[in-house]
């Protein structure tokens, strides 16, 4: 998998779409600066979204289930559900809300990157002279799972897509990738709602469990062999 990452970094048609995207993006902005958006409208837009979106619980929680599977990050849809909801919930029934919305999407993006997704990717790769490789056994497969989830930076959705993509059994994918993703859930989840009301307690317990988990995962990451002793470790085994 990581050397089909490689073949497809170091295409010019790669950095091409990056081009655009950055393009597209930088546009964008300018756009809607010479149109008079500023901080203080988005501000006063964004509040004007958390009072609609108070009394639709499910229109949140579809959008975490759904929107993320694109690029579209997860982080401010989590701290939305703080920021509504906290007040009414409480954090604990706040973070189970976002977090099983989050464990949804990390579902349903596995197995449609595993099966549909995989048999669509591999004929469009083919064009490019490029070979998705079928793992005949996934378990060797797990480190570098892991090592995709703990690595900061990259993209959730990716994430998700390249996951499938490994086929590990999704037991231990769903188990592992929560396991991993709760954490920074409940902070993006307490966190900030906490810090606005000036709840002293609730940040500290939030920073705690963030901090906790990134020691904790580049503890994990440092035990996890390089992604280029991954593929022969996973070739040797297969024998």
């Amino acid at each position: 998998m990581f050397e089909t990452i490689r073949k497809l970094i170091r295409r010019r048609e790669f950095w091409i779409a990056c081009t655009i995207f950055l393009l597209v993006g930088a546009v964008g902005t300018y756009i809607a600066i010479k149109n008079g958006v500023t901080p203080a409208i988005l501000n006063q837009r964004f509040d004007e979204f958390l009072f609609f979106i108070r009394d639709k619980p499910l229109v949140l929680y579809l959008a975490i289930v759904l929107l993320p599977a694109f690029p579209v990050p997860v982080s401010p849809l989590l701290v939305t559900v703080g920021l509504v909801y906290m007040p009414v919930w409480g954090p604990i029934l706040s973070f189970l809300y976002g977090f099983s919305a989050v464990v949804l999407n990390m579902s349903w993006t596995w197995w449609v990157s595993a099966y549909p997704g995989r048999r669509l990717a591999a004929r469009i790769l083919e064009k490019f002279d490029v070979k998705l490789e079928d793992p005949e056994d996934p378990k060797p497969r797990l480190p570098l799972m892991i090592f995709l989830r703990v690595t900061p930076g990259f993209p959730f959705f990716l994430q998700n897509i390249l996951l499938g993509f490994l086929r590990v059994p999704f037991a231990t994918y769903i188990l592992v990738s929560a396991a991993l993703t709760s954490v920074f859930n409940f902070g993006f989840i307490v966190l900030p709602r906490a810090m606005k009301d000036g709840q002293l307690g609730l940040v500290f317990l939030a920073v705690t469990v963030v901090l906790l988990g990134i020691f904790g995962m580049r503890w994990l990451r440092s035990r996890l062999p390089q992604p280029d002793d991954l593929k022969p470790a996973a070739t040797e085994n297969s024998e």
